[in-house]
């Protein structure tokens, strides 16, 4: 009889533990979240050349939220990010590295993005932007209207033209 009583209870303290699991803490749904860019927005570099970590916070309420998936991906400008896809630390702090596209007159910009896994909701929560420098050059070639004589004062027959390409670059500056 005292091991059915003992039994009995083994079993009702078992079912308590498991059911009071049944409601486990659930993750802020988007909507629900703030988001800081902490650094590495509006930087300047050669093209070609990897930046400052880009560094942002996640929060809820105002405390911080750990384990939130973001992925950041390049809009524009050919660049590229390092792994693409990060979660945030116990502060709510997720950091990506970020290397500028080969062209400098393009916009160079990387959003910050994540989808809620209950409804699919899509958030993007900020795009980061920098400046592409262009790189020294490493060639400079005349196109056009080399070569050409005319009297101080007159055009010339064809209108001069050279190519500037950097070392880094897949595509010439023309002028």
């Amino acid at each position: 009889m005292k091991h059915c009583i003992r039994a009995a209870a083994a079993i009702a303290l078992t079912t308590l533990g498991l059911s009071s699991c049944d409601h486990s803490p659930t993750m802020p749904r988007l909507d629900q979240l703030t988001f800081d860019v902490v650094s590495g927005d509006a930087q300047t570099s050669i093209v070609g050349t990897q930046l400052a970590p880009l560094v942002v916070k996640v929060t809820s309420g105002g405390n911080p939220v750990a384990q939130q998936i973001l992925n950041f991906r390049v809009l524009s400008g050919g660049g590229s990010v390092y792994g693409g896809t990060e979660l945030t630390d116990n502060d709510g702090i997720a950091q990506e590295l970020w290397t500028l596209g080969t062209i400098a007159i393009q916009p160079q910009q990387v959003e910050v993005r994540a989808v809620e896994s209950s409804t699919g909701a899509e958030k993007v929560f900020a795009t980061f932007s920098a400046t592409a420098l262009p790189d020294k050059a490493a060639k400079i070639v005349a196109e056009a209207g080399d070569q050409q004589t005319a009297i101080a004062g007159t055009p010339v027959a064809i209108l001069p033209t050279r190519c500037t390409c950097c070392a880094t670059c897949t595509a010439a500056i023309r002028d």
